[in-house]
């Protein structure tokens, strides 16, 4: 990956970071880009469950297309 393009991936993700609630962009060993939803799991019922799916959804609606345009330029 080309470390300009990689750098504008990486920035573009932390802005994000910094926006989104409860869910935080991240990338795996093999530079995968990951949408990850950050809650306690102890106690974690059906609803809150589905509320997580939901803004992960959410999320992957409206920055989706804009990731994966970055991750693979």
């Amino acid at each position: 990956r080309d470390a300009k393009k990689a750098a504008a991936l990486y920035k573009r993700l932390l802005e994000l970071n910094h926006q989104l609630l409860m869910a935080r962009f991240c990338i795996d060993d093999d530079l995968d880009v990951l949408l990850a939803v950050e809650h306690p799991t102890a106690d974690l019922d059906a609803s809150e469950l589905e509320a997580a799916l939901d803004l992960l959804a959410h999320y992957i609606d409206a920055h989706g297309a804009e990731i994966e345009a970055l991750a693979s330029a």
